[in-house]
């Protein structure tokens, strides 16, 4: 298995949109995906209709009052991937479970039990350094990072990829697959200058850039709110296009 963590300090800029798509695309390719909502804010959860009430959910398991098998759920009938839910109820707890060293490993204890299971593992992180997305760094063998197509997204890259670098004491295998610019809107000349500084970026703080871009795309919005994949909303708009091409140039990279 494969795990992968999407992960940026920054708010907005398509982590869970891409943690979804990634995972809708490789699974309608025939892969087996799982689903890892580490982000207290739920959106991953909420957007494939997973279950919180009454079921074991990543709460659970790092308290440690279930496994991590028992807290996985398929997600809707519109998705073919498997999910571990989230709870709000994670937001108030995040201190507690960072004063326990011993937790900051218990995610990838789990997901190594869950290895033979699945191809893909995809993590949605929350948008700050802090344990859920420590323990999910530490948890998986590289990272995605997306960020919007505007200068001020490269201002906190620098803080994030040595942050990254720091816990490859305690993960050796962790690298960063690349970046993933995200909003892309060719009718902007600030769009077209920022893609154009993009390389010069990369060779400064040494990342790669995937050749892949995701494009502004309104039917990207519109099957996000009725809680739909993009393919099945239109297979053919610009958004399932583009994530196609990302998520096979992805499988080339890990």
């Amino acid at each position: 298995m494969v795990t992968i963590a999407i992960a940026n300090n920054k708010g907005g800029v398509g982590k869970t949109t891409t943690a979804l798509c990634v995972a809708d695309a490789l699974s309608r390719a025939g892969k087996r995906v799982l689903v890892v909502d580490m982000d207290p804010q739920c959106n991953t959860t909420t957007t494939a209709h997973g279950e919180i009430e009454g079921v074991n959910t990543m709460f659970d398991y790092l308290k440690e009052e279930c496994s991590i098998e028992e807290a996985l759920q398929k997600a809707d009938e519109n998705r073919r991937f498997d999910l571990i839910p989230n709870d709000p109820l994670l937001s108030v707890r995040e201190a507690e479970f960072a004063s326990q060293v011993t937790k900051l490993k218990l995610l990838k204890r789990g997901l190594k039990t869950l290895a033979k299971q699945y191809d893909y593992c995809l993590i949605d992180t929350p948008p700050q350094f802090g344990f859920y997305t420590t323990t999910s760094l530490l948890s998986c063998d590289g990272v995605v990072v997306p960020i919007d197509a505007e200068k001020f997204a490269v201002d906190g890259l620098g803080s994030l990829l040595k942050y990254i670098d720091g816990l490859k004491v305690e993960n050796e295998e962790l690298e960063v697959y690349g970046v993933l610019v995200t909003k892309v809107d060719m009718r902007h000349s600030e769009t077209k200058v920022f893609l154009e500084n993009m390389p010069t970026y990369a060779e400064h703080f040494g990342f790669k850039i995937f050749d892949s871009k995701i494009r502004v795309c309104a039917d990207l919005a519109k099957a996000q709110s009725r809680l739909i994949p993009v393919y099945d909303y239109d297979r053919h708009s610009k958004a399932s296009f583009d994530y196609d091409n990302f998520v096979d140039e992805l499988q080339e990279v890990v």
